[in-house]
């Protein structure tokens, strides 16, 4: 029904209710409130109700609906979506319909009408011809089809991803009159603080000028009221240094009138393949490149008269811009020296801050770290010392107690004096960073003043208590937790130890950066013992984080660190280590070996629940071996010491085990009883990450017996499991099967969306080890058929490891089926 507007002067009751606003909004239009309640679908009640102010928040819905029946569009309508929550209102245009004008938000002292956050574009910017123009196109494109245009930029660190970004944001600045939004959302900081998503909206609403009181509160709530006040709106918004898609999302306007710019060191594949994200991947400038960019910092006469030398430049550099750009800042503070000589400067400096020092103190850096460091007390500039010390990337409070070997309420002020002079940074509560050259400085100093036994000592302090709270952490976590004995640790240690599964998972979660750093550091400085102690401890981490360069990296380092003693210890610990190692490494051989010697020795001592534990681990081996009837005698011989000795949770795991080797042997009535007996016994012992394994064997088995449904039922429990506790990997491996059993049933279109959910979290996780998982053309047949031409690379052909235990393995072939999808056991 179309009405006619009465008074188009008529001013809408701007700071009053929402009745009053609705009210404004239908009188313009001419509606009565049964014509009203006509067009928007919603009673008469309704709208009487919400003007005479006894609804003061109408739902949602409610607020969509009135917006269609008033045909508001475009920043009128985010303008009304946003009043009619009870929000402050925002001032419409004179015509709500059609003014072009963007409706004000409520009015802030000193809050400018066009926001321009882009800070300044690199001087001397170079290349990058083919993706500038890119980005033009993805706007364009965007603007054309009024659908929001986003383009991701990734690459490695230093490749000029942000330079990039906001040199192409100034030259389209015009295009979008509305202004810029834009943050460094930390994603790849040394530090390890990535900025959450929700604080940067509330950044960007208090730059519009919004009331921090009438922010929602909730996330999701937060998120549609940044949504409302985008709507409309012709603006370009820049996320630089992004994490992850999940990071992303909650910034993404809703409007189509505006443009997003994400730069990331991870590709973002689940931007690209869910919201259509248009990708480009930077590489390292090319020779041409590099010297444009020499030549924009030096000037063409010097870098053409010493040519030879700006080439050994760029090389040595490997066409990084970061890197080009601090070598011609130290060549244009020195025009008269060679740039040969930079080049043999570069190369040959001892120590990081050598090549930024100056003959000016006031620009010396070294110089400048000085001064602060002598305005803090005798404690405090001792611990700043001794933080030199640690690896990195972040610091607790425990640990730098730890290295001063002080308590933590002795350590607390000091901390906070370091905090507050900027030698260290509180990114979140507990947890600090130190830029990367001040922790050099540090590194120096501490060289210069501890002797060599106070160093020492600190350190050991540090690894006793990393040592002591990963163990303790995976005694809450892992049914079965290496029995290791750690020596009493050196005194001033902070013994801070987990108390919940939940605080466990959390503890070592925030420190996984810094862990992997302190291993690497225990075998550099030869440290042995503490090397396979830290990696035991967090085996059961690693798997569950599902990183395989990462286990790769520790069982490497570990090896390294063992090879070093001499001779050899026979202690079957170590041997299962080494096992468990080799075993991730793909060298079936030696873990095997190991293994063996573990068991002789545990046999030996009577040990019947470590030989159970040892042959799951020989299984687990046989099973990358794909040597399945080898597998499940070893997984046989493990449940019968298992339930000889009562112990549930190796009974359990046999069973899993066995169910698995089954299923893969064809005998899928079998597989389905043995896993059924480990989801009950894992339920008994209230194990949910063992109880959603044994959920997805079942779902297995039930796929292969043709009962879709029920395996379609077990994997989404399972899937329901492993979200609940946060294990996000198993989450996208039991996807991959979810997705395989409805291929298996027909519905080939719900399969691709549930393996599209998984590629997403994949990707967000860094598991670029699995885009052969990836490829979705061409998926296998059902199950049961019998079509032996299928080619290798389909994901039902391939052996996708339980979740947890994160090794591929090639396609398998069981009795009876030409190929079904495998899987490890914990080793």
């Amino acid at each position: 029904m179309v009405r006619t507007n009465r008074s188009q002067e008529e001013e809408t009751p701007v700071g009053k209710g929402v009745g009053d606003l609705v009210r404004a909004y239908r009188r313009r239009a001419g509606m009565s409130q049964e014509e009203l309640a006509e067009d928007a679908r919603i009673s008469v009640r309704t709208i009487r109700e919400i003007e005479s102010g006894r609804i003061s928040a109408p739902r949602p819905a409610t607020r969509r609906l009135l917006a269609e029946a008033f045909a508001l569009s475009g920043r009128d309508r985010a303008h009304f979506l946003i009043a009619a929550a009870g929000c402050e209102p925002l001032r419409p245009s004179t015509d709500v319909s059609t003014d072009p004008e963007r409706p004000a938000l409520p009015d802030r002292p000193n809050v400018p009408n066009t926001l321009a956050q882009l800070p300044a574009a690199l001087a001397g910017f170079a290349g990058r011809a083919r993706q500038l123009e890119f980005l033009t196109e993805t706007l364009h494109n965007g603007v054309s089809s009024d659908a929001l245009a986003i383009a991701t930029v990734s690459g490695p660190a230093g490749v000029g991803k942000t330079a990039l970004a906001v040199e192409w944001a100034h030259r389209v600045a015009g295009l979008l009159p509305d202004g810029q939004l834009y943050v460094d959302l930390r994603g790849f900081d040394p530090s390890g603080a990535v900025i959450n998503p929700f604080d940067v909206i509330r950044t960007f609403l208090d730059a519009f000028g919004v009331d921090p009181a009438r922010v929602p509160a909730d996330p999701a709530g937060l998120a549609a009221f940044y949504r409302s006040v985008m709507s409309g709106r012709r603006m370009l918004v820049v996320l630089d240094n992004a994490r992850d898609a999940a990071q992303v999302r909650p910034l993404l306007p809703g409007a189509g009138t505006c443009m997003v710019v994400v730069t990331s060191r991870n590709q973002l594949t689940g931007l690209v393949a869910v919201e259509g994200a248009h990708p480009i991947v930077l590489d390292v400038l090319s020779r041409d490149e590099g010297r444009q960019l020499l030549r924009a910092r030096l000037g063409g006469t010097r870098t053409e008269r010493e040519s030879g030398a700006v080439d050994e430049l760029i090389e040595w550099c490997a066409g990084l811009p970061l890197a080009l750009t601090a070598v011609a800042a130290r060549a244009a503070i020195h025009s008269a020296f060679p740039l040969a000589a930079l080049v043999s400067e570069l190369r040959h400096s001892d120590t990081r801050l050598d090549p930024l020092g100056t003959t000016d103190r006031v620009a010396d850096v070294r110089a400048a770290f000085s001064w602060s460091y002598r305005q803090l007390s005798p404690s405090g500039q001792r611990l700043f010392r001794l933080i030199g010390l640690h690896p990195g990337p972040s610091l607790s409070v425990p640990a730098m107690a730890s290295l001063a070997g002080v308590s933590l309420d002795d350590a607390r002020p000091l901390i906070t004096e370091l905090a507050d002079s900027h030698h260290v940074t509180e990114f979140r509560p507990g947890r600090f960073t130190q830029h990367d050259l001040l922790r050099a400085y540090a590194g120096e100093l501490c060289g210069q003043v501890e002797s060599d036994t106070d160093r020492d000592t600190a350190i050991r302090r540090l690894l006793d208590h990393y040592a002591h709270m990963c163990q303790a952490a995976d005694r809450l976590v892992n049914p079965f937790p290496d029995p290791l004995v750690l020596t009493a640790p050196e005194a001033g240690s902070a013994l801070v130890r987990p108390e919940s599964r939940r605080q466990a998972i959390d503890t070592v979660e925030a420190e996984f950066m810094v862990l992997l750093n302190i291993i690497d550091h225990t075998v550099r400085t030869g440290l042995t013992t503490y090397t396979w102690q830290l990696a035991s401890a967090m085996h059961f981490f690693l798997q569950r984080r599902g990183r395989r360069h990462e286990i790769t990296a520790v069982h490497t380092a570990v090896l390294a660190a063992l090879e070093q003693v001499k001779p050899a210890p026979d202690d079957p610990r170590i041997h299962q280590h080494l096992g468990r190692a080799y075993s991730h490494l793909e060298r079936p051989g030696e873990a095997h070996r190991h293994l063996r010697r573990a068991l002789e020795i545990h046999t030996g001592h009577g040990d019947a629940v470590a030989q159970a534990h040892v042959h799951a681990s020989i299984g687990f081996v046989h099973g990358q071996e794909r040597q399945h009837e080898s597998a499940l005698r070893q997984y046989a011989i493990s449940l019968g010491l298992s339930r000889r000795t009562g112990h549930t949770h190796g009974e359990a795991r046999a069973w899993n085990g066995v169910a698995w080797h089954r299923a893969n042997l064809g005998a899928y009535e079998q597989a389905h009883g043995d896993a059924q007996r480990a989801v009950e016994l894992f339920e008994v012992i209230d194990d949910p990450d063992g109880r959603a394994e044994a959920l997805g064997t079942l779902g297995l088995a039930l796929r292969h017996l043709g009962r879709y449904g029920d395996a379609v039922d077990r994997y989404e429990q399972a899937i329901g499991l492993f979200r609940a506790d946060g294990n996000l990997t198993s989450v996208a491996g039991s996807l991959m099967y979810l997705g395989d059993t409805y291929e298996a049933a027909g519905r080939r279109s719900r399969a691709r969306e549930v393996w599209r959910e998984a590629d997403a979290i994949l990707d967000e996780l860094g598991r670029a080890e699995e885009d052969m998982f990836r490829s979705r053309p061409g998926r296998p047949p059902a199950s049961g058929a019998s079509d032996d031409s299928r080619g290798v690379g389909h994901v039902a052909d391939v052996m996708l490891p339980r979740p947890t235990h994160q090794v591929l393995h090639a396609r398998v072939r069981p009795v009876g089926e030409p190929a079904v999808a495998g899987h490890c056991d914990r080793p």
